[in-house]
């Protein structure tokens, strides 16, 4: 289909949508190259769909200006330049998906399973269970108060347009507080909600599952409202399709079709909710709602991969000649350090991109992901790109590897539906150090999480278990 596609762009002079064609076919390589049994949800398999959708659809979109009147094309991809521009940049990240393929290609296939205690050991020990869940769960609650009171600018607060909308912005950097420890601990609500689902499938004992079910039902009201105060819209998607992909791991790969049924609706209406209440969008709840206003505001943005960011990115260091030099792939580290302590502490690459490239004035809500390709460019020039590349595909095929040896085990489907399957993605399409965070933020309290759950099997007897061997789990 793709391909036909393709055909017909190049035979009416649409390049644009010919190289996104192209960059869709080489990515689909590891796909079709594959013998084993297909996993939806496999590292490269997940990152493929964002492809499809940040690459294949938008292009055509731009190309053939299909936006319903609702997306100003030119102040969010052009901003000035020809469409030919477009053309030029989406032939960068062909450059780049070439060299990724590679990368991924180039290890073997093979089942490696983990040996650590959290990653053998289950089910997890009940009375434990019960204390996390529950001192998690009063802490997400206390730090999401916190949050609010620290947000909240007063009365007018209480009207319709501001009950979702960016908080904690400010024009200057000396006043700007993100209250990042605040929304660190606000996201435990996100441990609750997961671990609660997985256990609530795992246990036998009724009064069990019916505890794991309400402190699921109360994580999931903190984080959709958390989300909501925010405007997260990607937070109200995730915390949903989270809990999608877990039960498929779950029920060995089985599409949970009705809950997908039952899901997506939800999720498309809270994404519409609070897309009309974000400025700029061309989202309104009186407008006549339209397969293309739900399509546009999620497809039509520069998140995810996007091409014209990473052309702007690099007309910008050509002109200037701001080279890292591999500066921003370790900002990570110093960004745990919060501003009150530190004032002069450097933007983020979010924020630098929006200030410089996009002409954003406010801190806290106009930066824009800087993307692994412009990124690999701002560092190292083209040759940035390839070996980023080729490094990064590499990667890919390790957690690949890691799934086929883990997947039977239930600590390790957690951690790899919060860290490892969106790790690609989320690099591609917001850099390294900004996933990173992500990655981390999330990754450390789980395992600490696992933990605490899994004790020594000395120390509980017979109430735990040894998972099934990885060494037995066929590689697919």
């Amino acid at each position: 289909m793709m391909l036909a596609l393709g055909c017909a762009a190049a035979a009416t002079g649409h390049s644009l949508t010919v190289l996104a064609v192209l960059v869709c076919l080489v990515a689909a390589i590891p796909i079709l190259v594959n013998r084993g049994r297909y996993d939806l949800f496999s590292p490269w398999n997940y990152l493929f769909y964002f492809v499809v959708l940040n690459v294949f659809a938008r292009s055509i979109l731009i190309d053939f200006e299909t936006t319903g009147g609702s997306v100003d094309l030119e102040n969010i991809f052009f901003l000035g330049q020809p469409p030919e521009f477009m053309v030029a940049s989406m032939a960068l990240l062909l450059f780049g998906f070439v060299f990724l393929v590679i990368g991924y290609l180039l290890p073997r296939n093979r089942a490696v399973p983990l040996d650590f205690r959290i990653f053998r050991i289950q089910p997890f020990h009940p009375r434990r269970l019960r204390r996390l869940l529950t001192f998690t769960l009063l802490l997400s609650m206390a730090a999401f108060a916190a949050f609010v009171a620290a947000t909240f600018q007063g009365a007018t607060d209480f009207a319709w347009k501001m009950l979702s909308s960016h908080r904690g912005l400010s024009q200057d950097l000396s006043e700007y507080q993100s209250y990042g420890y605040l929304r660190l601990l606000v996201g435990l609500s996100n441990l609750v909600v997961y671990v609660a689902y997985a256990q609530s499938r795992q246990q036998k004992s009724a009064r069990m599952r019916k505890f794991c079910r309400r402190m699921m039902a109360m994580g999931l009201l903190v984080t959709l409202a958390m989300a909501f105060y925010s405007q997260s819209r990607g937070a109200l998607i995730f915390a949903f399709l989270n809990i999608l992909f877990i039960k498929y791991y779950l029920e060995r790969q089985r599409f949970p079709v009705k809950l997908f049924v039952v899901v997506s609706p939800v999720v498309i209406a809270l994404f519409m909710v609070t897309s009309a209440l974000r400025g700029g969008t061309g989202v309104s709840l009186a407008d006549r709602i339209t397969p293309m206003t739900v399509i546009a505001p999620m497809v039509l943005t520069t998140g995810g991969i996007d091409a014209s960011k990473a052309g702007h990115i690099v007309d910008y260091v050509d002109e200037t000649q701001d080279y890292k030099l591999g500066g921003t792939l370790v900002q990570f580290i110093t960004a745990v350090i919060p501003r009150q302590l530190w004032p002069g502490k450097p933007v983020n690459m979010d924020t630098y991109i929006g200030e410089k490239i996009y002409g954003a004035t406010y801190y806290g809500s106009s930066g824009v992901p800087i993307g692994f390709f412009g990124e690999m460019y701002m560092n190292f020039w083209y040759a940035g790109i390839a070996i980023g590349a080729l490094l990064l595909g590499m990667l890919l095929k390790g957690f690949n590897n890691l799934l086929a040896g883990n997947k039977r085990n239930v600590g390790f489907i957690l951690c790899y539906v919060l860290m490892l399957q969106p790790f690609g993605m989320s690099v591609l399409g917001s850099g390294v150090s900004s996933t990173m965070i992500g990655t981390l933020s999330v990754g450390i309290p789980m395992i600490i999480a696992l933990c605490y759950l899994t004790p020594r099997t000395s120390s509980v007897g017979a109430t735990l278990h040894p998972a099934p061997s990885g060494n037995r789990v066929p590689l697919d």
